[in-house]
């Protein structure tokens, strides 16, 4: 007895299912992105920001700024963004007034 398959070839088409290969799309992080997505791995395994930021040396300010940016499904959040923060001129300010 030769088996379930009685000797005939077996092959294998699709290792993954259709359209799985768009979730393997991982875009490729800067230093910067790498080193704050080990934060968040560190603070999903510990569950503790404190001890987060004294183990990667960083302010809880700072942490927390990064945690509401965050989205898991789209690491491109952990990048910086090129934007200048949002600051009114001056001179808008005093016709303003």
């Amino acid at each position: 007895m030769k088996g379930i398959y009685a000797g005939c070839p077996m092959q294998i088409t699709h290792v993954f299912p259709r359209g799985s290969k768009r979730f393997a799309r991982i875009p490729k992080l800067s230093g910067e992105a790498t080193l704050r997505l080990r934060w968040f791995e560190y603070y999903h395994k510990s569950k503790n920001a404190s001890l987060t930021c004294r183990y990667f040396g960083l302010s809880r300010k700072t942490f927390y700024k990064w945690k509401r940016r965050y989205n898991p499904w789209d690491l491109r959040t952990l990048e910086t963004s090129d934007l200048p923060p949002f600051i009114l001129p001056l001179a808008k300010l005093e016709s303003m007034e």
